[in-house]
């Protein structure tokens, strides 16, 4: 094992926040399958005791829950699917599954 650099470490620190703010800016764009991904590994890495204020911290985040005057709208949490995920999400923000669900 090499020996533990503290440097490294915040580099690494660095690293994983710039892609953890990625991931929430286009939080709304990944497709179902993806956020569904994310979530459970997020809370696997975290521990159950998350998944609640994640679910909520992410709601507050897509802007199909979020509503114009700042107040989220319900939204079942990312890991429970509700339908087919499509391959491919429409500019619209729709899914390219059969009508247009995702």
């Amino acid at each position: 094992m090499p020996p533990i650099n503290p440097t490294s470490s915040v580099i690494t620190d660095q690293l994983t926040r710039a892609l953890g703010e990625a991931v929430i800016r286009i939080w709304s764009n990944l497709l179902q399958e993806v956020q569904d991904h994310l979530f459970k590994e997020a809370v696997a890495s975290q521990g159950e005791s998350i998944r609640s204020q994640l679910a909520v911290f992410l709601r507050d985040k897509h802007s199909r829950t979020a509503d114009p005057l700042g107040k989220p709208r319900e939204m079942p949490e990312p890991d429970k699917p509700w339908g087919a995920s499509p391959l491919v999400r429409n500019d619209d923000g729709k899914g390219g599954g059969p009508g247009g669900c995702g």
